[in-house]
């Protein structure tokens, strides 16, 4: 019993680690500014996470984007967080994941 009783306590304390910045006011929010974060299935969350944790583009957003409760994307649109030569924002303007590296990079 005690065993369960830990899990529990466990899965209730990782639900508020990075999950905890998962709102769908932060999608909403880089959604108007590019649209096809919303419209494409391959992005919508998958932009900032990978299964139950952020990628590339999640960590950087966590990093330097949120700050003081707010968060500002602009932070991280000219970074280029997985490092595949193409910044944030072409990749999210053109509807690739700017998370992930296994997917082709645009022009190549």
């Amino acid at each position: 019993m005690k065993i369960i009783s830990g899990l529990f306590v466990l899965l209730f304390i990782l639900s508020f680690t990075e999950q905890s910045f998962s709102r769908p006011q932060y999608l909403r929010q880089l959604g108007t500014d590019f649209p096809k974060v919303l419209q494409l299935s391959t992005l919508r969350c998958n932009t900032c996470h990978g299964g139950s944790f952020f990628n590339a583009f999640g960590q950087d957003v966590a990093k330097f984007a949120f700050q003081q409760g707010k968060l500002d994307f602009s932070k991280v649109l000219d970074m280029d967080s997985n490092r595949n030569g193409i910044s944030n924002r072409v990749e999210l303007t053109n509807g690739t994941n700017p998370g992930f590296t296994s997917q082709p990079s645009l022009g190549h």
